[in-house]
């Protein structure tokens, strides 16, 4: 994510607080590519009820959503691995 360090890499504090902070539009660009491109949409295996309770209540038929998506994500990247490799 833009804007996050390496701990491993960071030679002191100071650098940390050096860093440049990206602008809020880089980070909105950032996180929209992210949610259209890469992300799959879901609750990290917690329990959609304690999800509901502890971060944001998850509409009804969630569940079958999260996993329709798994599942579209699967099939997409076993497709992709069995096309010839092009390197781009």
């Amino acid at each position: 994510m833009l804007g996050a360090r390496n701990f491993y890499h960071l030679g002191a504090y100071e650098d940390l607080l050096a860093a440049p902070i990206p602008k809020v539009g880089e980070v909105r660009e950032w996180l929209t590519h992210q949610v259209r491109h890469s992300l799959l949409h879901g609750v990290s295996s917690v329990p959609p009820e304690r999800h509901s309770k502890r971060i944001a209540l998850v509409p009804e038929g969630f569940e079958n959503m999260e996993a329709e998506g798994i599942v579209a994500a699967d099939h997409a990247v076993i497709s992709r691995a069995q096309r010839p490799y092009q390197r781009t």
